[in-house]
């Protein structure tokens, strides 16, 4: 939820995203009306010098930018230790939500969209500033086609200090630079490499750096050339990706404009020549799609003829009685004394038939007293008595274990109904880690939580230089660069940073809750 001071001015409406130092929201400036974006600085990043100047400079270089191409800055600030920058909501689709859902342009409409990102990044490269963090997710197509950069908190502005440390690496690691990821200095041929992944992955529908591990990706990205699609695509469209994709910097196209420039060219090619555009993709598609179509109608056919089967089963069978609430009382005695004689010693099959009867009579009114979890378990359930309710917040979200069983994940469409008795309550979130206590709730009382998964936790941000892989107690964590924090709960902890061609560099850390700690470590020092 937005600060009391931002709500005065603004309506909440929904959490957009959340990373590491930052939560962005969609909300309504009330005075005006109109739709904004407010990004706020995480409490337990506000302690944190770099990640406060590197939030101001954000805020300083998206006012600079008075481009079309570029969200644009309402407001930015710091009030109640709480620093924010409010800015366009931009309407559309970014690329990633494009890429993810099978959208597919044809060739003239990828390639426009490509261009007119690359003289966006002109005229912000000509303004001494470059992104550094290019990707589907910081592109957004407008709903009129035109094509918004967004997200400039990793941006670089050669008229203000840079924030970065010598050999630490900054950006998204499957779309960054080789330079990016050796820790070299930068510039805005580093965003023309990053644009280049993003063309390619947006022509291809596939990232060519994507690998099973970070050091996957990061070999990769250092020493792997993507494959042409001359026989898709015309070669001057592999030439354009092949150039922006070169590894040495020197070799890839002179300026962001040069793209544009290039990208006209294969426009007339392509209007005085019909281009091969994906011709031998059509059939296996087609021919996969299908397939796919005839499976899952047959596993749904399947499902619905067990369920229905199951059903009967469950209405129909004497050992599965469980009272329930009926309208008609003589109903409601008749079924429980059937269900005890039958359960309790199966006298006659004339009972049974009788039960039978009984239950096939009510099965309708039955069926819609019955929770939607009779589906889901396969048992009808008995109502707890005594029972409680749990209203549960998290952030940014968790998974929920109640009593060691898994209860859904957060948001929680609806309170969880509790036996008031203690239950031990597990939250855990894959990028955290696992966090529990135990909780009490009383008889008809709804307990609501708000819990601050990150703020239970300490924040390990880690820079090696060159590379490190990283150990914590012995645990192997990853290799950096990480790309995020490694959580760990309140304590000291023996940091190991090893690398085959220098001797094992080992740190004995304490942690505090909600603290941010940094460790920066360089080999041959």
């Amino acid at each position: 939820m937005l600060p009391d001071f931002l709500a005065n001015k603004y309506e909440h409406l929904k959490l957009l995203s959340r990373s590491h130092f930052s939560s962005v929201y969609l909300a309504i400036q009330k005075s005006l009306g109109r739709k904004v974006v407010i990004k706020t600085l995480l409490s337990w990043s506000a302690t944190n010098d770099k990640a406060n100047r590197r939030f101001e400079r954000e805020g300083r270089i998206l006012a600079q930018l008075d481009d079309p191409g570029v969200v644009k800055i309402f407001d930015f600030g710091k009030e109640q230790d709480t620093t924010f920058i409010v800015s366009e909501f931009v309407e559309g689709k970014s690329l990633k939500e494009i890429l993810e859902t099978g959208g597919k342009l044809e060739t003239k409409e990828a390639l426009r969209i490509i261009k007119e990102i690359a003289l966006i990044l002109s005229r912000v490269h000509n303004k001494g500033i470059f992104h550094r963090d290019i990707k589907p997710s910081n592109i957004i197509i407008k709903e009129d086609g035109s094509v918004k950069l967004i997200d400039f908190g990793l941006a670089q502005n050669l008229g203000l200090e840079n924030i970065t440390l010598s050999g630490e690496v900054i950006g998204t690691p499957a779309y960054m630079s080789p330079e990016q990821i050796s820790g070299k200095a930068i510039d805005f041929r580093s965003d023309i490499f990053s644009l280049g992944v993003v063309a390619y992955e947006f022509l291809s529908g596939e990232n060519p750096f994507v690998a099973d591990s970070l050091t996957g990706v990061l070999n990769k990205v250092l020493n792997f050339k993507p494959k042409d699609f001359n026989n898709i695509y015309p070669a001057s469209i592999s030439t354009l990706l092949n150039k922006m994709l070169e590894k040495n910097p020197e070799k890839r196209f002179k300026s962001s404009q040069e793209i544009g420039t290039y990208i006209d060219q294969i426009f007339s090619e392509l209007a005085t020549k019909k281009a091969p555009i994906r011709s031998r993709q059509i059939i296996p598609r087609i021919i996969a799609a299908v397939f796919i179509f005839f499976v899952l109608l047959t596993a749904a056919f399947y499902a619905v003829k067990r369920k229905n089967k199951w059903l009967n089963e469950t209405i129909n069978s004497s050992n599965k009685i469980t009272p329930v609430i009926v309208k008609d009382s003589d109903s409601e005695n008749t079924i429980k004394n059937e269900a005890t004689q039958v359960a309790g010693n199966n006298k006659t099959l004339v009972q049974k038939e009788e039960s039978k009867r009984i239950i096939n009579n009510n099965k309708k009114q039955m069926i819609k007293q019955i929770p939607e979890m009779l589906a889901a378990t396969g048992e009808l359930p008995t109502v707890a008595k005594d029972a409680g309710y749990l209203k549960l917040n998290v952030e940014p979200w968790a998974n929920i274990y109640l009593g060691g069983e898994f209860a859904g994940q957060t948001p929680m469409p609806k309170p969880l109904k509790l036996m008031t008795e203690p239950t031990n309550l597990r939250l855990t979130n894959s990028d955290i880690g696992s966090w529990e206590t135990i909780i009490n709730v009383k008889p008809k009382e709804t307990l609501d939580i708000f819990i601050n998964l990150p703020e239970r936790f300490a924040g390990l941000s880690i820079f090696a230089e060159p590379w490190a892989n990283i150990y914590v107690n012995g645990v192997e964590k990853g290799t950096t660069p990480l790309g995020k924090y490694i959580y760990l709960l309140p304590g000291k902890y023996e940091i190991a940073f090893r690398n085959p061609s220098f001797s094992p560099i080992v740190e004995t850390i304490s942690l505090k809750p909600g603290e941010i700690k940094e460790e920066n470590v360089k080999f041959g020092n």
